[in-house]
């Protein structure tokens, strides 16, 4: 499964869900440190599952 991120509609990453139901990016990647900045804001983060 997969998931596609998106903050104030606008694309940020896909990414796929672990079998555990988790999402994992490291920490250093510059995807994650650009979504720490964004959740430190008053960004909407959204969350759309993709089932193939």
């Amino acid at each position: 499964m997969h998931a596609d991120i998106f903050v104030d509609d606008k694309y940020v990453t896909s990414v796929r869900i672990g079998k555990k139901g988790q999402i994992k990016i490291p920490k250093r990647s510059t995807i994650a440190k650009n979504l720490m900045k964004l959740a430190t804001s008053q960004n909407d983060i959204q969350i759309f599952l993709k089932d193939f």
